[in-house]
């Protein structure tokens, strides 16, 4: 009974302030960009690679993860050529990192090897992920020649790489493990121009 009455309190409530103070008019034909589609491209080959995980179809998985670490660089590359302002493509850029190099390459790890250590193993790695890319968005200086903490996006490569050279599936978690540990790491790297 509460839960109805404060949802008709706080939709009461919505109507009263007009909506142009709640919502700023923002087309996204005025912010997407090249470099943006990219970044969506990132994002979408990221989800493909969890769709062909969840079919157990590893290989291809692996190319999609590869593929989309391609479209990241792209972006950055071509944010930096036309000197896109940070805002919305650096955040719409860590919510394709999230999925492309966070979330494919923990459920790509999670069918591999499912034991409780491997479960926990992708879970802080994911967990890492998520905080550096957080630390980035509110630290990053785009003058700055070096990340803080290792890029998500290196995930991205080494994932599928240690897939193709046959790595057994029992080093998997500790693998994980250490690239979660060096995502959160305040180790330097340079990055990629």
């Amino acid at each position: 009974m509460f839960v109805v009455l404060f949802t008709l309190v706080a939709g009461f409530e919505f109507k009263l302030v007009p909506k142009e103070e709640l919502i700023p008019s923002v087309r996204f034909e005025q912010l997407i960009q090249l470099p943006d589609m990219l970044t969506l491209g990132n994002a979408v080959l990221g989800l493909l690679a969890i769709f062909y995980i969840v079919k157990r179809q590893m290989s291809i998985a692996a190319i999609l993860i590869l593929a989309a670490t391609v479209f990241d660089y792209l972006d950055g590359k071509i944010a930096r050529k036309i000197k896109r302002p940070g805002g919305f493509g650096k955040e719409l850029d860590s919510l394709a990192d999230t999925i492309s190099f966070g979330v494919a390459p923990a459920l790509f790890g999670f069918n591999l090897i499912a034991t409780p250590l491997a479960i926990a193993s992708f879970s802080l790695f994911l967990f890492a992920g998520l905080l550096r890319l957080a630390r980035y968005n509110i630290t990053a200086n785009s003058n700055s020649d070096s990340f803080r903490g290792m890029p998500i996006t290196v995930n991205g490569l080494v994932i599928p790489m240690l897939y193709f050279i046959h790595l057994k599936a029992a080093y998997y978690p500790y693998i994980f493990l250490l690239m979660g540990a060096l995502m959160v790491s305040p180790i330097s790297v340079r990055k990629l121009k």
